[in-house]
C-alpha cells in the first residue's frame, strides 16, 4: 500500500487518475513492476493490484464501511482481499 500526500493543487488526483488510466497521458511513461501502464487497459491495472480511492469518497451508502473497502478487491477478483484488509486495519486502525 502506498499513500500520496501534497498541498492542494499539487497534482495528486491528476497523477492517480493518470496511473489508473482515467486521464489520458500526453507525454512521459508510467510503469509498474516493469509493465508499461500506458499500454495496459484500466481493468488489467486493477488485476495487477493497483487501486484508487477518489477523494470525493464515492462510497455506496447501502454497504458497510468494510464492504466499501473490500469492493475494489472483489471487483478485481483478488482471493486474498480479507488478508489485505487486515493489513490495512493494522496500518490504519481508525478504519475499524
Amino acid at each position: 500500500m502506498a499513500g500520496l500526500i501534497g498541498r492542494n493543487g499539487a497534482g495528486k488526483t491528476t497523477l492517480m487518475k493518470s496511473i489508473m488510466g482515467i486521464l489520458k497521458v500526453s507525454s512521459g511513461a508510467i510503469s509498474f513492476h516493469g509493465a508499461d501502464l500506458l499500454a495496459t487497459p484500466t481493468w488489467r491495472r486493477t488485476r495487477m493490484g493497483i487501486g484508487y480511492m477518489p477523494e470525493d469518497r464515492r462510497l455506496i451508502p447501502d454497504l458497510t464501511v468494510e464492504e466499501n473497502l473490500l469492493l475494489p478487491a472483489w471487483a478485481a477478483k483478488q482471493p486474498d482481499a480479507a488478508q489485505r484488509l487486515e493489513k490495512v486495519y493494522r496500518l490504519i486502525p481508525e478504519l475499524r
